[in-house]
């Protein structure tokens, strides 16, 4: 399959000139608000597909598998969590080997009419789900103490796992990935995650040229 790059405009943080923080209503009620020197940049994009024999979770940082689902509707959270959460654990364990596996979170994303349908928006910046500290913060929130704890001591990783739920191909807002290879230690950037109830924290990425 022959493919080209393209450029397209993607949104990191300029610089740290102001401390990032992200206010995240109910969903379905309304848009994120942020804080944070945020700028669009022209960002050359490789199409993955390509390469996906050659894509590794311990280099790159994703992997581009196959897999099929017996969900045919994804709005239906009572079906999602029956179906498709014992769908993606056997993937998870094909695909690292995981000795045990908690699945413990769903969203369904749409950029048409997202917010009136009660769904989530894209999110549109460059960012990393989890830091240094609320990942493991993450892991004592879902298991109990003693278990978290033997965990933390040996190798744990938190993962995502996204798929198109249209039939057809996804033409706005797709999915990107940084190699992350191709990441710095100061291109993550802390960045308070405000709901009404709690406070986390995620990475927010900062421009870098170099970023493939």
């Amino acid at each position: 399959m022959q493919t080209q790059d393209v450029i397209a405009s993607v949104n990191y943080l300029a610089d740290l000139s102001i401390k990032p923080v992200t206010y995240n209503p109910p969903a379905g009620t309304g848009m994120p608000r942020r804080v944070g020197n945020y700028r669009d940049f022209d960002v050359r994009i490789a199409d993955a597909r390509p390469e996906a024999a050659h894509l590794s979770l311990d280099r790159q940082g994703v992997r581009l598998v196959e897999h099929q689902t017996a969900v045919r509707d994804f709005l239906d959270s009572a079906i999602v969590r029956d179906v498709y959460y014992p769908e993606v654990e056997a993937l998870l364990r094909r695909e690292t080997g995981a000795a045990r596996i908690v699945i413990f979170d769903h969203t369904v994303r749409s950029g048409r009419d997202g917010v009136a349908r009660g769904l989530r928006t894209p999110v549109f910046s460059v960012h990393n789900d989890y830091t240094e500290r609320s990942g493991p913060q993450r892991l004592r929130e879902l298991i109990c103490a003693e278990d978290a704890e033997r965990a933390l001591r040996g190798r744990v990783a938190e993962y995502n796992v996204g798929r198109n739920i249209a039939d057809r191909p996804i033409e706005r807002t797709p999915l990107g990935f940084v190699d992350s290879r191709t990441l710095a230690p100061r291109d993550l950037a802390v960045c308070d995650l405000v709901y009404a109830d709690r406070t986390g924290e995620i990475y927010q990425g900062v421009r870098n040229a170099d970023h493939r």
